[in-house]
């Protein structure tokens, strides 16, 4: 049996009588502040999750994030599907939010974007990254090394992940300066209708 309800607030209270005829005493909630130092650190992939686009990769960093024992969430901004899906959906580190054009918002929240690519031709998300004065960890190849100096505006990572140092992204995380693109004068050309 029960000896006394509780209810949360004085709404609760009335609801629990007007609908089910119980009586109960409020004892409110307790709202405990979350110290900044406890805040999980966060990292976001604004990416296809395939082979081409490094998800092994995403997914063996989160692996040994979690085994270093990192306090950490992966925001991870994609369609997922099959075996993928079941891996990550089983991590208690990663948050899967559906593709949308305005995902990018979240860099107002992350510590870091994991971008991990076999390849490249461009990669906004990187760019969009710096704009927004956000570090990247990026794989090692020519495009990412035009935009990442190593320490400074992110960590550039080996295809094996051999020089992985969790540590110094967890306690170093870099301070990009701000980053702008100019709009190449080819531009006024392919507009004018000359191109």
């Amino acid at each position: 049996g029960r000896d006394k309800i509780l209810a949360v607030s004085e709404t609760a209270k009335q609801g629990l009588e007007t609908s089910f005829g119980l009586r109960s005493t409020v004892v409110p909630n307790v709202l405990v502040p979350v110290e900044k130092s406890k805040r999980p650190m966060v990292f976001l992939v604004l990416s296809r999750a395939s082979a081409e686009k490094g998800i092994d990769r995403v997914q063996e960093l989160i692996d040994r994030m979690d085994a270093a024992g990192k306090n950490f969430v992966v925001y991870i901004c994609s369609t997922v599907s099959g075996i993928v899906k079941e891996d990550l959906e089983k991590n208690r580190h990663v948050v899967i939010v559906e593709p949308n054009i305005n995902n990018y918002i979240m860099l107002g929240v992350a510590d870091y974007l994991i971008q991990l690519s076999l390849n490249e031709s461009y990669c906004y998300s990187v760019r969009e990254a710096l704009e927004e004065q956000v570090p990247c960890i990026v794989s090692r190849i020519p495009e990412f090394e035009k935009l990442i100096q190593d320490g400074k505006n992110g960590y550039i990572l080996d295809d094996d992940l051999g020089n992985l140092d969790i540590e110094k992204i967890f306690s170093k995380v870099p301070k990009p300066k701000p980053y702008r693109e100019e709009i190449p004068e080819i531009w006024n050309k392919v507009l004018e209708g000359e191109l």
